[in-house]
């Protein structure tokens, strides 16, 4: 028993991408944002963080080599007051371990780890127009055609 038609099942997942996609662009904006906002901190300085927890990732190319990632959600204090934050290692690292890391205080005063200029990242820059992109051809799909059915049935 089907409970949508194809046609409408279509229309289900171009909004699922279309959301997708608008994650894309909001993505690269934010990022775009946060290195402007790094360059125009009056305050940058060098902290030590502690591991509080991380997650591991592992990418096995064709050659069979692993790439090993450690995502870990760092703690770190400035001024007294306690912040957190994200960093991506490619070393091993364990809970509580401390790291060195650059953090900026931000336009609303908070402190944030510093993640990288926009040069070192530029598949977020990418990510914006190819989100506008894949958007508009979503936005076709589910509006456009039937928009174009009704006219051919007139």
């Amino acid at each position: 028993m089907k409970v949508l038609s194809d046609k409408a099942q279509n229309k289900v997942i171009c909004v699922f991408l279309l959301i997708g996609s608008i994650g894309l662009v909001v993505y690269g904006v934010t990022h775009i944002f946060s290195s402007i906002e790094y360059k125009l901190s009056s305050d940058v300085r060098h902290v030590t963080a502690v591991v509080k927890d991380y997650q591991i990732s592992v990418k096995t190319d064709e050659k069979g080599d692993e790439d090993v990632k450690y995502h870990a959600i760092l703690s770190f204090e400035v001024d007294g007051k306690t912040y957190t934050g994200k960093d991506v290692f490619s070393r091993d690292i364990s809970r509580g371990d401390e790291v060195t890391e650059k953090a900026y205080r931000a336009l609303n005063g908070e402190y944030k780890l510093y993640t990288g200029d926009i040069g070192d990242n530029i598949t977020s820059v990418m990510m914006i127009p190819a989100g506008i992109i894949i958007s508009i051809f979503l936005i076709y799909e589910i509006f456009g055609k039937s928009k174009e059915k009704e006219q051919e049935e007139q």
